[in-house]
């Protein structure tokens, strides 16, 4: 299915309510993994939570790990996400 710009906005507003909780939770439950094993959780939380479908394609799975990425460093820009700092020894 090829994505229009109308499709993809329409994405976009799906998720967005959801993004941020997501990203939050993630970050909660596995704070000591990696930015790339949490990211693949988060997509596959969002897989399981709208409609079937929606998120399918690659197309939609670009629009959604951009947008995780995005969320991701605003929450980190805002000082929301809490990262412990890793001491040198």
């Amino acid at each position: 299915m090829a994505w229009d710009a109308a499709s993809i906005i329409g994405l976009i507003t799906a998720l967005m309510p959801i993004m941020d909780q997501v990203v939050k939770w993630i970050e909660q439950l596995f704070p000591k993994s990696a930015g790339s094993a949490k990211k693949a959780v988060a997509v596959s939380v969002i897989d399981a939570v709208m409609p079937a479908g929606i998120t399918k394609g690659p197309e939609a799975q670009e629009v959604i790990s951009k947008m995780i990425d995005e969320r991701v460093a605003a929450l980190n820009e805002l000082g929301v996400l809490k990262h412990k700092k890793k001491v040198k020894v």
